[in-house]
């Protein structure tokens, strides 16, 4: 019966057990938090009231480095779903104090050196997702004009 378990874990691929590198977002690592309401016409995925929120957490300058070094190390080979033009982007999991953090649109989280960005379709879940990483730090929100009004025939 061992023999027969030590084969079956043999027969299982490594990057099956293999853990996603994760960078948590706490009070001790961010300065302070932007949101960012611009419409939705960009995203394939639509939003209920044609907005989405791009909450974007602002790293200390401690911080930076060894963010930096965790991203650049955790950079792996992949494409977001839609594919083709779009950039490599790094493949790590952003946490909020332990827990994940709120992501709508997964094709588009922002990771750099300075900053994490993730995006959510509710302003209330915007804000709600910025208080779950630091309840402490200023936020700012900007809501980008309008381009087109709403209901004036632009689909939607």
């Amino acid at each position: 019966m061992r023999l027969l378990l030590l084969l079956l874990l043999l027969l299982v691929p490594a990057t099956a057990l293999a853990q996603q590198p994760t960078y948590d977002l706490t009070c001790e690592n961010v300065s302070n938090i932007l949101i960012i309401r611009d419409e939705d016409g960009f995203l394939a995925q639509r939003s209920p009231d044609g907005f989405v929120h791009g909450v974007t957490f602002i790293l200390k300058p401690e911080a930076l480095r060894a963010f930096q070094a965790f991203a650049e190390v955790s950079r792996q080979a992949q494409l977001p779903r839609t594919a083709k033009p779009y950039p490599w982007y790094a493949a790590l999991s952003v946490t909020a104090n332990g827990k994940p953090l709120q992501c709508d649109i997964l094709e588009i989280r922002g990771y750099s050196g300075k900053k994490v960005i993730t995006f959510v379709l509710e302003e209330n879940d915007a804000f709600d997702t910025a208080r779950a990483v630091c309840p402490t730090a200023p936020i700012e929100f900007i809501s980008v004009p309008q381009m087109h009004e709403r209901g004036s025939g632009q689909k939607q």
